[in-house]
């Protein structure tokens, strides 16, 4: 493959990333706040502590019934429980659809990788979890329920 003007490889996909989880205990402890709570279950999804990190093209929720429920994505230094200085990274809403729908994360931030223009995108969408970190997933909630979506993450470990 051929390098950069300065000499820079790009960043290659060592093996494939792809994690799914069930929501339904995953709680913020917060039903309106952003901030997370002390009290909150969230998920350790994509633990990439003791990694070089990955990249991640779509992050995606299933819906398993009728209510609408908020996702919400944080950063953390830790593995073991998200802290409240945590940062907030971004949130999307699961289907209200009475079947199983897919709602994907479409306010993912943009790469800087070059893309041919392919219909009406120009640009890929993608999020980077650097080495040392953690990304955490919870529902906008207070309460375990029996329907929370299915939240699924597709990418590659560097």
């Amino acid at each position: 493959m051929a390098s950069t003007a300065t000499n820079k490889q790009p960043l290659l996909v060592d093996s494939p990333l792809h994690l799914v989880y069930n929501t339904d205990k995953a709680i913020s402890g917060s039903a309106s706040l952003i901030d997370i709570q002390g009290t909150n279950t969230a998920i350790a999804a994509v633990n990439a502590i003791n990694t070089d990190g990955c990249i991640i093209e779509d992050i995606y929720s299933l819906n398993r019934g009728t209510t609408a429920y908020t996702l919400m994505l944080y950063f953390s230094t830790a593995a073991d429980f998200l802290r409240t200085d945590s940062v907030f990274v971004g949130t999307f809403t699961s289907s209200t659809a009475a079947t199983v729908t897919k709602t994907e994360w479409a306010d993912m931030p943009f790469t800087l990788a070059p893309v041919p223009n392919v219909g009406s995108v120009s640009r890929n969408q993608a999020l980077f979890v650097p080495g040392g970190t953690c990304l955490w997933v919870a529902r906008q909630a207070t309460t375990n329920v029996t329907d929370a979506p299915i939240v699924g993450f597709s990418g590659g470990w560097y």
